[in-house]
């Protein structure tokens, strides 16, 4: 709901005046998300009936369906991630030289963070790799 404050004049309207009467307009805002979110999920059920029939009879053969075209989000995932990796890697050099010309502007809690978080970015894709090379060994 919109609440609109009203003067002593009914025809003057002003947005937020304290002390006057609010009065409250309908919002239909809530009936579009409803209509947005009910879409949504029906899109989502067909979307998984179709892959279901085209997959096979088994829930097995409907997920590898499903999650076939994933592999290219995959590989995006992991080259942003490098890429995040290499540019915090970088920050926490640059803060690191920042600190040694000021150690009270920049303290040296900043650089190590940057260093962690650059090491673990780098890292993720690395265990995804493994995970695949894994399941080559498990089947």
């Amino acid at each position: 709901m919109v609440d609109v404050a009203q003067l002593v004049e009914p025809r003057i309207v002003i947005p937020v005046v304290v002390g006057s009467s609010p009065i409250v307009h309908p919002n239909f805002g809530i009936i579009k998300e409803k209509a947005m979110y009910k879409k949504i999920t029906t899109y989502l059920a067909l979307t998984f009936y179709w892959v279901t029939m085209q997959a096979g009879q088994s829930l097995g053969d409907a997920s590898k369906a499903l999650l076939g075209p994933l592999t290219g989000v995959q590989k995006m995932l992991n080259a942003i991630s490098t890429i995040a990796g290499i540019a915090f890697l970088m920050g926490a050099v640059l803060q690191y030289m920042d600190h040694r010309k000021n150690p009270i502007q920049v303290p040296l809690s900043k650089p190590i963070v940057y260093f962690i978080l650059g090491v673990v970015f780098l890292v993720i894709p690395r265990f995804a790799e493994l995970s695949e090379s894994a399941k080559a060994f498990l089947n």
